[in-house]
């Protein structure tokens, strides 16, 4: 048996809870069982504890798209990792556990340099960002990228790739309170806030970038005026690449903007593709990407009894612990706090004997802060965009 975060319903974090679960397994020669040190939190996790993101089939139930750890055991074909292995996956869920097991294709080397609470960071943000702008968007040097909710996990990830690796420039939007901090990635960094006439950001790109336009918009929110707006920015055979649509389903639009450009819209998912697929993809961004990745600390206000700390530099070691007893609530451990921004996650500790999860430690994006008193909850609408 593990431990776990396990939902007692779709809903308010207030239906997590740590339980006693079977302990995850290899289930084909290729999988690796993982000793989980550090867990991501991503959007995606709060959308399905709402139970409006299913796992896919034969998927774990329990939360969690990515993890650091080390190799507890290995399949009878995995030729690149052993037990004891430091590493950092992709997983299709079941993170928020004490053991999860990943396929050998989706688990990566730990950069030395790395703690575990950054390397959990890496796996799912970076590469939904590797996909965006390897595979949907293929960027050149000197294009424009313009990259909605930059301050969000996966937009700070897109904006280092596309500086450093593509060596493109990053043009980000995000709300007011969040900008400087996608100024640390970026080479351009606007306030989404509507104007006068309701234009959120449309106006501020073509002041910024002048007659350059927009060769790839990656758009988590689509909705409201947004499409409109990409369409209105975009360069001849650009694309807008859809990540979310957490600005609704539901758009009007006038489509000759978008046809007299060429432009291409593509819709990117991750979770469903199949190992093959994954495989390609992390081979592709570990050779290229890694290590000069660095994944982006949270900043922003913590509320309700959560400290929170500056940050720079490399993470540090959490201060402090809250001992979970049996049936003691996890409440915010898959909440979004609204004004966070960078990346979330939860960092586990195990006891002497290794057969427990008995710490659990609520950390804003890369700086570790541990809750002092009763787990609160700061939950925020799915629709919430930074």
């Amino acid at each position: 048996m593990m431990r776990a975060v396990t939902l007692k319903g779709f809903g308010a974090a207030d239906l997590l809870s740590l339980a006693e679960v079977p302990r995850a397994r290899l289930r084909t020669g290729r999988d690796v069982l993982i000793k989980v040190m550090a867990s991501g939190i991503n959007r995606a996790d709060i959308v399905q504890r709402y139970g409006k993101y299913p796992p896919p089939p034969g998927a774990s139930e329990v939360l969690g798209l990515e993890v650091s750890g080390v190799v507890d055991e290995v399949g009878s074909d995995v030729k690149h990792f052993k037990p004891g292995d430091k590493v950092m996956a992709l997983l299709d869920g079941g993170g928020y556990a004490e053991y999860a097991v990943a396929h050998e294709g989706t688990v990566m080397p730990m950069p030395r340099e790395f703690s575990f609470i950054e390397a959990a960071a890496v796996p799912e943000a970076f590469l939904t960002a590797w996909q965006c702008l390897k595979y949907h968007g293929d960027v050149q040097p000197g294009q424009r990228v313009l990259i909605h909710a930059g301050a969000s996990g996966v937009g700070t990830a897109l904006a280092q790739l596309v500086e450093r690796h593509f060596k493109a420039t990053a043009i980000t939007t995000s709300s007011a309170e969040k900008v400087d901090v996608c100024k640390s990635f970026a080479s351009h960094a606007l306030d989404r806030t509507p104007d006068e006439a309701g234009v959120c950001f449309a106006s501020k790109v073509k002041a910024q970038c002048g007659e350059q336009a927009i060769n790839l918009i990656i758009d988590p929110v689509v909705g409201g005026t947004y499409l409109s707006e990409d369409a209105s920015v975009l360069a001849n055979d650009g694309k807008i690449v859809v990540l979310a649509l957490m600005g609704g389903t539901e758009v009007q639009l006038n489509l000759m903007p978008l046809f007299a450009r060429g432009a291409s819209i593509v819709f990117s998912k991750l979770r469903n593709k199949p190992a093959a697929y994954k495989e390609g993809l992390v081979t592709s961004f570990t050779a290229a990407a890694l290590p000069p990745v660095r994944p982006a600390r949270a900043h922003g206000g913590g509320r309700q009894g959560v400290p929170h700390r500056g940050c720079g530099g490399r993470a540090p070691v959490p201060r402090g612990q809250r001992r979970e007893r049996e049936g003691d609530s996890v409440v915010g451990v898959t909440a979004w706090p609204r004004h966070t921004a960078g990346r979330n996650n939860i960092s586990i500790s195990n006891n002497n004997n290794n057969t427990h999860m008995n710490t659990l430690v609520f950390v804003f994006g890369l700086f570790a802060c541990a809750f002092v008193g009763p787990f609160t909850s700061f939950d925020t609408p799915c629709s919430t965009h930074c």
